[in-house]
């Protein structure tokens, strides 16, 4: 297992998610560190999360778009382009879109792609055989991707051997927060939380290295749904806001484990 912000140029990971938050609450941060370190970023998905995620970017991302930093794809018609999945047509795909981030003085390619639209394939084999391929296509070159499949449609047999056809995985049931979670953002904040602490897993870690400040009622939401117990709550964060918790979760969330990370 690995987190977004341990991900680097040449490499293939998948991300099973739950619920559209759960795969929002991933997918920002990982396009925001590409923006930051000066990747193209390319995201292969249908509209709605498009909105979502210019919304959560903010002006950054909407100039990223204007600069061609940014790009959005429709899954479908860039997998399904002939009216069928043809891998090596989508490799060479990659490969031209990474020779492109590069002749635009971008250090490489990060690929966010939603592979919802793979749950109708009756060809199982076929995309298997496709992922199987994705380490040694991606080693060598400058770029990366993160598969996105969602838990909901995908049998348990078909989702044990697309977590076979990867060398990385992003955990499940992990919420990634990036920027400022405050009075204006603790809705969403809220929502996302309890999506993913109903999606069935025996452990949800919020992770919140990437976020430069949570106000306490951004705490008391988390300290809320630990006391519940189920399922159980970890928190990761990083040096700055592992001051903060220090200060309020003795009065308002004893009861969290929080963990420091670099």
């Amino acid at each position: 297992m690995v987190s977004v912000g341990d991900l680097s140029l040449g490499q293939h990971a998948w991300f099973p998610y739950g619920s559209a938050e759960e795969r929002m609450c991933a997918l920002a941060p990982y396009v925001r560190e590409g923006l930051n370190r000066n990747e193209r970023v390319l995201c292969l998905g249908d509209m709605e999360p498009r909105q979502h995620m210019l919304l959560g970017l903010g002006e950054s991302g909407r100039h990223a778009v204007a600069q061609g930093q940014l790009v959005f794809e429709d899954s479908h018609r860039t997998y399904l382009q002939s009216g069928r999945f043809d891998g090596d047509r989508m490799i060479g795909h990659y490969t031209q879109a990474t020779n492109s981030a590069l002749g635009m003085g971008f250090k490489g390619m990060r690929i966010a792609a939603d592979m919802q639209w793979a749950a109708p394939v009756q060809h199982i084999d076929e995309l298997i055989a496709y992922e199987q391929q994705l380490d040694g296509v991606f080693e060598r070159m400058p770029a990366m991707v993160v598969c996105e499949y969602d838990r909901r449609a995908f049998s348990a047999c078909a989702l044990a051997r697309i977590e076979s056809a990867h060398s990385l995985a992003l955990p499940p049931g992990a919420l990634y927060f990036s920027g400022v979670i405050d009075l204006v953002t603790r809705a969403a904040f809220r929502r996302a939380l309890h999506a993913a602490a109903n999606s069935g897993r025996d452990e949800v870690v919020i992770d919140l290295r990437n976020v430069t400040y949570i106000d306490a009622g951004a705490i008391g939401v988390i300290s809320a749904l630990a006391k519940e117990r189920m399922p159980s709550i970890r928190v990761r964060v990083g040096p700055r806001l592992k001051r903060i918790f220090d200060l309020l979760k003795p009065t308002i969330a004893p009861e969290l484990s929080v963990e420091e990370v670099g």
